[in-house]
C-alpha cells in the first residue's frame, strides 16, 4: 500500500481544508474508513439517545395517556387496512378495464 502525500489527500479528517491546518493522514483510504466510522458512529450515538428519551417520555405519562395513544393507534392501522383495500379494489377493475 502507498503512502501519498497530504496535499493529495481526498477527504481530511475533522474538515480542514488548507494544507496548513489539515491532520497528515497521508493514505487516502484511511481517511475514508476514518469518516465513514465517525459518521456511523455518530448516527448510532444519535439513535440510541432517541430511543432512551422515548422511553423516559413513556415513563413521565400516565396510564390514561397510554391507553389513548393506543386507541389513535389502533385507529391509524384501521384506516390504513380500508385504504389498501380501496386500493387494491382500484388496481383489479383498471387492469379489467379495457384501454
Amino acid at each position: 500500500m502507498s503512502w501519498k502525500a497530504a496535499d493529495r489527500c481526498n477527504q481530511c479528517l475533522w474538515g480542514a481544508r488548507t494544507p496548513h491546518t489539515r491532520v497528515e493522514l497521508r493514505w487516502t483510504g484511511l481517511c475514508r474508513s476514518v469518516g465513514m466510522i465517525v459518521g456511523v458512529t455518530l448516527r448510532l450515538l444519535y439513535l440510541v439517545f432517541v430511543q432512551l428519551g422515548g422511553w423516559l417520555v413513556l415513563l413521565g405519562r400516565s396510564s390514561v395517556a397510554k391507553d389513548v395513544e393506543l386507541l389513535v393507534l389502533r385507529h391509524e392501522v384501521a384506516v390504513l387496512r380500508v385504504v389498501i383495500g380501496v386500493r387494491g379494489w382500484i388496481g383489479l377493475i383498471a387492469r379489467c378495464w379495457p384501454r
